[in-house]
């Protein structure tokens, strides 16, 4: 299963495992998150941040510490975030996102729709 660990408040997103929805290079969800989680490296790597992926944990982890920066790159993450939610949506079995939920609480997110 693929977790997602997302603090709006801080833009600290954090997604690592895999989705086991098929085999390797041939797993349509884990291929939709790779996307995703590219398109914000990218996006970010673009602007001087550091790289996102940590190979040795199987993880992306992308991470705005910069107070000022936070209202120009909150839009990416929303939109990254958004993506993840639809997948989740449809593939409830592969894909848990844990968002704040306030002061350093998480909680499961629930289903549009």
């Amino acid at each position: 299963m693929i977790s997602v660990h997302y603090d709006r408040k801080n833009l600290d997103l954090t997604v690592q495992g895999h989705a086991g929805y098929a085999e390797p290079g041939k797993d349509i969800v884990c291929s939709a998150v790779s996307i995703l989680t590219s398109t914000l490296a990218f996006l970010l790597a673009r602007n001087e941040f550091e790289s996102c992926f940590e190979p040795e944990l199987s993880a992306f982890r992308a991470i705005v510490p910069n107070e000022g920066m936070k209202k120009r790159y909150r839009p990416y993450f929303e939109f990254v975030m958004e993506g993840l939610r639809m997948l989740q949506a449809a593939y409830p079995d592969n894909i848990l996102i844990l968002e704040e939920k306030g002061e350093n609480n998480y909680g499961e997110s629930k289903q549009a729709g």
